[in-house]
């Protein structure tokens, strides 16, 4: 008897099937870089994109304009410029101030200075002080040495640096808590008979001395004037 509908494949042949069709992975797309941490530390800040890739190194011994230029492309907007006149105080800053939001570079030769083409000195001389007063600037990070923020308790580092915390009053008797950490030492000073070592630090302060951090800014000078 014969089965309808089947039929034997000739000897030495296999049934032929049909293509499976083939698919290529769907290539991932690399996420663009982009700014999102500032760092402040004693020897420069570092600019790094989303996966903590370095992406400028900023220089507190370069030209201020420079700085600003950088810092401004980095950010995607300007900043306002201010200049400071001096004032009869040795406490005062004056020079030119560059604000992205509550980030500020400030030129530090004083208002009579160029702060198109001058520059410091390593290691005693930087020419610009890099500041912040704000923890974020549009989406971006700002923090120093392991992860300090304004508006973090100051109370909490001045327990982890002990020793490195100073207090201020200011003409109305309010108290400022200055906290210097992430020290990294200078040279000595050539034919110095200070024992003290010289060193660059960044600088935490909060105003009133009870409150959260309200500045960081770098680099602070220890056992050497700026």
């Amino acid at each position: 008897m014969t089965l309808a509908g089947c039929a034997a494949s000739p000897a030495g042949t296999s049934p032929t099937r049909a293509p499976v069709a083939s698919s290529s992975p769907t290539p991932t797309p690399t996420p663009t870089p982009y700014l999102a941490t500032i760092t402040l530390n004693a020897d420069s800040a570092v600019a790094a994109d989303q996966n903590g890739k370095q992406l400028a190194t900023l220089d507190y011994y370069g030209r201020g304009a420079d700085v600003a230029a950088k810092l401004s492309e980095l950010f995607g907007f300007a900043p306002v410029v201010e200049i400071i006149e001096p004032v009869a105080s040795d406490f005062t800053f004056s020079g030119t101030k560059y604000d992205w939001d509550g980030f500020h570079v400030a030129w530090r030769y004083g208002y009579e200075s160029d702060p198109t083409s001058g520059t410091g000195s390593y290691p005693y001389s930087p020419s610009v002080i890099i500041s912040t007063s704000v923890p974020t600037v549009r989406g971006v990070t700002i923090q120093g040495p392991d992860g300090v923020r304004v508006g973090d308790g100051q109370g909490d580092l001045s327990t982890r640096y002990p020793g490195q915390t100073e207090s201020y009053s200011d003409e109305s008797g309010v108290l400022t808590e200055f906290t210097k950490i992430g020290c990294i030492e200078l040279p000595e000073f050539p034919d110095s008979s200070d024992s003290a070592i010289p060193s660059n630090c960044v600088g935490v302060a909060a105003y009133p001395s009870d409150g959260p951090i309200t500045t960081i800014g770098a680099p602070a000078a220890v056992n050497y004037g700026l």
